[in-house]
């Protein structure tokens, strides 16, 4: 089962230090503008969100539901989108 997030429930354990959050539901959330530098979202449901601007500078995305997600902006140097879907993806 997936453990469901808020941006501000993700911004506050990223900020003290957590980085590891496989597969959690952060579906249809506005994640824009965070700096999420090596954040592991291996697995997660990730449809819909919404990362313009965001640092995903070598991120975990692999095997993650991307579908839909807005990348516009963001930094994913080094990202790891192995086996996501990336279905209406747009950068």
């Amino acid at each position: 089962m997936r453990m469901s997030m808020t941006r501000a429930e993700l911004k506050a354990r990223y900020n003290a230090g957590e980085r590891d959050f496989e597969r959690v539901d952060l579906s249809r959330q506005r994640l824009y503008g965070l700096d999420l530098n090596g954040i592991i979202l291996r697995g997660a449901d990730l449809m819909d969100v919404d990362f313009t601007g965001s640092i995903l500078t070598g991120a975990d995305l692999s095997g993650s539901c991307l579908i839909d997600a807005c990348f516009t902006g963001a930094c994913i140097y080094g990202a790891d989108f192995r086996y996501a879907d990336t279905t209406g993806m747009h950068f």
